[in-house]
């Protein structure tokens, strides 16, 4: 979502919602990236990992891999299996994400008996 629409839909949003995130939580009126372009795969794996493109490996949504002289989408990997449907179009995984999430961050520092966070 755009940041400017924070302004104009103002008055539309409930306490409980984007009020409740602006005036308890944070808000950033002037955030840049250090990368670009700021595709969603790299975006994504940017916010879930804390580290830019150049280190969490996900440069792109799609890129050319010179071994095999194709391209490949950022999560593709004909190596896994869906579960509950035979489509291709669930093989995917993060075999190309090259650092950890904050995900994994948690489970090692839980010793993975983490839990998600709850709304009081």
């Amino acid at each position: 979502m755009r940041q400017d629409y924070i302004y104009r839909y103002w008055n539309k949003f409930g306490n409980g919602g984007f009020k409740k995130l602006i005036n308890e939580g944070y808000f950033y009126k002037n955030t840049h990236y250090n990368y670009v372009p700021t595709f969603t795969g790299p975006g994504h794996a940017s916010i879930y990992t804390g580290t830019s493109p150049a280190t969490h490996g996900i440069i792109s949504n799609d890129w050319f891999v010179k071994e095999t002289g194709k391209q490949t989408y950022c999560t593709e990997d004909p190596n896994v299996k869906s579960v509950g449907t035979e489509s291709k179009a669930g093989l995917m995984s993060p075999k190309n994400l090259l650092v950890t999430t904050i995900g994994d961050e948690l489970k090692l520092n839980t010793n993975q008996k983490q839990k998600c966070l709850q709304y009081l």
